[in-house]
């Protein structure tokens, strides 16, 4: 998918004009910031942070030259909620903008997770965004500070677990039935079966049966880790 940046930042403004000031009822332009120093090197920041966006979120390339990293990830035919059914945060339509400074005692990366910008929100679920996009930033900072790194078999099986979660946008409390609707979700992102006779690039193809065998494996985890507690 071709994401049209500049499209969208000039809808907004229209859209704007035209509901911005009409009510509070309608909200556009949702994003949320925050920064994140480590002691990591630029370069090891920016590429671990990549991996993690792509492997662990199911984000996908935009922009990744200049000083930025640009990603997306969502249903773009979202384009106001609330909708007749739920929709999960892993649905929602947004653009991730990481940008990394380095520092005398390693790096800042400056994060912004951002609404489409044509996307409308009422207020409750504005609310809504806010809050799952600072805990999307708090998983963010906690990988930044103490990131798997690639190859280990050496994890902490509590670390393992809670990454499990965390690759559906789950927290450690999450409930089995928030654990099967997210894989649902997930299923039908990525299944292979989904691409089944559309005109779709390989290495896309290959790319999410290797997200949904990620997340099938991340499931069973939880699944053995749930009825492992039931047990006790």
């Amino acid at each position: 998918m071709k994401l049209d940046v500049p499209r969208l930042m000039k809808f907004a403004s229209n859209m704007f004009d035209l509901f911005g000031q009409a009510t509070d009822q309608l909200q556009i332009g949702l994003a949320w910031q925050g920064q994140v120093q480590t002691d990591k090197s630029c370069f090891d920041t920016r590429v671990g942070l990549r991996d993690y966006f792509v492997r662990q979120r199911g984000c996908e390339a935009y922009r990744m030259d200049g000083p930025s990293d640009v990603l997306f990830r969502g249903n773009f035919t979202i384009t106001h909620l609330p909708l007749e059914r739920s929709v999960s945060w892993e649905e929602l339509p947004i653009i991730v903008t990481a940008t990394y400074t380095a520092e005398d005692a390693g790096t800042t990366t400056h994060l912004r997770i951002a609404a489409t910008p044509d996307l409308l929100f009422d207020r409750a679920c504005a609310e809504f965004f806010y809050e799952q996009a600072e805990q999307e930033f708090k998983w963010v900072a906690d990988f930044l500070k103490d990131p798997r790194p690639a190859g280990s078999t050496s994890q902490n099986p509590g670390q393992m677990i809670h990454d499990d979660y965390q690759a559906f946008g789950l927290p450690m409390g999450a409930t089995w039935p928030d654990v099967q609707k997210a894989y649902r979700a997930a299923s039908k992102k990525y299944h292979p079966d989904r691409f089944a006779g559309d005109d779709v690039p390989e290495h896309l193809v290959a790319l999410a049966a290797e997200r949904f065998a990620q997340l099938t494996a991340n499931y069973q985890r939880i699944k053995e880790h749930v009825a492992a507690s039931n047990a006790g």
